[in-house]
């Protein structure tokens, strides 16, 4: 009767309280000798939904093209992002790079024509020859530079993960809430893949949860490999199985809710090994990811293989290149010849900063993930399951 409007309950509310204040609704009934209804708001953590940011302000960069200023000159840096910048020249001209090891930033400044090696990140950051500055460097300093760029009004686009300590992730938040208008990119490239795209199309218009399993299988590392110490690389999990957290928050459109974590124990040191590592999510929508992460499978398995199911339909993706669709009727397989969606993210990330589209993400979905990432690094061996709310 309340849907047909055949009962009007709005003349009954006395007044509205967030769930903060419900107990003096109680009190005052208790006090009083008149019948008065009361409604208590409350937000919905059970299903958050995502919903993307626009570009409503006036971009603050005029010229045709964004001076980028780079840190970190390692590896990725020069080996995948480096060229990806290159070749977006009608968008970019690469202005200015700093690595913590000068002679390797002098080095790429020749290679890429790169015309100001500046001798510290914060003086990059300031400088008026950038307008956009790229964060490469080693993860214990992406929270801090972060918050930098932001704080002097730089759009900026770090490499995962943002911060490998909650503490990191509490200040970026604030230099966040204290800009007039921030703009952050984070690089979970997978999301932008060729192959993402055809699953996001094959489930559209979906009405029951979903099921997802990620498993990732790489190269073994030394454990005084830089991305092992937990004060600079923050750990396997928080630094590349972020990844999978992120894809599958981006797929279910859903925030992680709880996670759990465990590894396979040495036996000589009764320690976890971060190379064997289950992760186990739950999202707010219902669906469930469950990651594998370990580096000692057969290297012949694909590096990266995901399975997603739920209404009566799959999607099966190795390695972002092979692509498996089905429903009760069609089992389609598809080659697909792209990258790993570093080239689309940039150019993503390009087109916000120029107010041409939306920011691919919002903050609220950038926190979860990290935290989430961060919770499963301190719950490997617990086996329990913490709410990260």
């Amino acid at each position: 009767m309340i849907e047909t409007n055949k009962i009007n309950v709005a003349d009954l509310i006395s007044k509205e309280v967030s769930l903060d204040d419900a107990s003096s609704v109680y009190k005052e009934l208790m006090s009083s000798d008149t019948f008065s209804t009361s409604v208590i708001s409350y937000e919905n953590l059970n299903s958050p939904s995502i919903e993307f940011m626009s570009s409503e302000s006036v971009p603050k960069i005029s010229t045709s093209k964004i001076k980028v200023g780079i840190i970190g000159a390692g590896n990725f840096a020069s080996t995948t992002m480096l060229p990806i910048l290159k070749s977006l020249n009608k968008d970019c001209i690469l202005a200015g790079i700093v690595s913590m090891k000068g002679l390797t930033a002098t080095t790429m400044a020749k290679e890429y024509k790169i015309p100001n090696v500046f001798e510290d990140p914060k003086q990059l950051i300031e400088s008026d020859q950038v307008d956009v500055v790229f964060i490469f460097s080693s993860h214990e300093s992406h929270a801090e530079l972060v918050q930098h760029a932001i704080e002097n009004s730089k759009p900026v686009y770090v490499e995962k993960p943002l911060s490998i300590t909650e503490d990191g992730l509490n200040q970026v938040e604030e230099s966040i809430f204290n800009a007039d208008d921030p703009k952050l990119y984070v690089g979970f490239n997978r999301r932008k893949t060729k192959a993402i795209d055809m699953l996001m199309k094959h489930f559209g218009n979906r009405s029951e949860p979903l099921s997802i399993t990620y498993r990732f299988n790489v190269p073994t590392l030394p454990s005084n490999h830089w991305t092992k110490i937990k004060e600079i690389g923050g750990g396997r999990i928080v630094g590349e199985a972020i990844h999978a957290i992120d894809l599958a928050s981006y797929i279910t459109g859903s925030l992680p809710q709880s996670v759990s974590a465990t590894s396979v124990v040495h036996k000589e040191s009764n320690e976890a090994n971060e190379d064997q590592v289950s992760l186990a999510i739950i999202f707010g929508d219902g669906s469930t990811a469950s990651i594998t992460y370990f580096s000692e499978g057969s290297s012949l398995l694909p590096k990266e293989k995901i399975e997603v199911h739920g209404n009566n339909k799959s999607v099966i993706i190795e390695d972002f290149m092979k692509v498996r669709i089905l429903d009760d009727k069609n089992d389609k397989g598809k080659l697909v010849k792209t990258g790993k969606g570093h080239l689309e993210l940039v150019s993503s990330f390009f087109d916000y900063v120029k107010g041409a589209s939306a920011n691919e993400f919002t903050w609220k979905e950038i926190k979860s993930v990290n935290h989430a990432a961060l919770t499963a690094q301190e719950n490997i061996n617990s086996g329990k399951f913490h709410s990260i709310f």
